[in-house]
């Protein structure tokens, strides 16, 4: 699905729910730097070509496990969406 008989995007797709996306990779880089980057919400913006921004709700400035925030996205192909997204916990800068 979301692909036609000749292999192009149909534009539907079909997702499921709490869908999640996991990517392992060696970085040489020390813990604390890696963390620093990717805890970064208005860096992604700035690098992604469909991430158009993000926005922290409930009056939280950053990161803290439970804040709550919304990513605004954009693609030609697909159209525009949004994301609420919540900060889970985790192993943190030391790993």
């Amino acid at each position: 699905m979301g692909r036609d008989a000749t292999g192009s995007w149909s534009g539907r797709a079909r997702y499921a729910d709490k869908s999640t996306v996991e990517v392992h990779t060696w970085i040489a880089a020390p813990p604390a730097q890696v963390w620093t980057v990717v805890s970064d919400t208005e860096l992604m913006p700035r690098l992604s070509p469909e991430l158009d921004s993000v926005e922290w709700l409930d009056g939280r400035s950053g990161p803290a496990v439970g804040a709550r925030f919304v990513s605004r996205s954009r693609r030609e192909s697909l159209g525009e969406w949004n994301l609420n997204e919540r900060v889970k916990p985790s192993a943190g800068p030391a790993g």
